[in-house]
């Protein structure tokens, strides 16, 4: 009797068994489900990513590629304004070297001068004291 038993608490216990790894499998298989969900919301949310970021970078080389040839003539013309700049800082140098040699000639051209007011100075003072 035992063994007559036995296979059929055997086929008892397994029936529930069978069914919580049924219920296990198909909530394994739901959460797969919505995980695949997931991923393809989060695909699709990175796609349409994707696909401003490309409009942006369009955009943006587009607008660079407008706006290269202004940056070209504005750099030529800062080319030439900092030449003329450096141009005129010479001149500049140049005139501040001329005015000092002016002034020593204008210092050693003088002492004669001077010498020589002092000369007369001091004969019109002899003929002061003579006369």
């Amino acid at each position: 009797m035992s063994n007559s038993l036995s296979p059929s608490k055997q086929s008892t216990k397994s029936t529930p068994l069978q069914i919580t790894k049924k219920d296990d499998m198909k909530q394994i298989f739901k959460n797969q489900v919505d995980s695949l969900k997931i991923i393809r919301q989060t695909l699709g949310e990175v796609q349409q990513l994707n696909k401003v970021s490309q409009l942006k970078y369009k955009q943006v080389k587009e607008n660079y590629e407008l706006q290269l040839p202004n940056l070209k003539k504005i750099r030529k013309d800062l080319d030439v304004i900092h030449k003329s700049i450096v141009k005129v800082l010479v001149i500049e140098e140049r005139i501040e070297q001329i005015k000092q040699v002016r002034e020593e000639q204008s210092k050693i051209e003088q002492q004669p001068i001077q010498q020589n007011i002092q000369a007369q100075n001091i004969q019109a003072e002899e003929n002061i004291q003579q006369i």
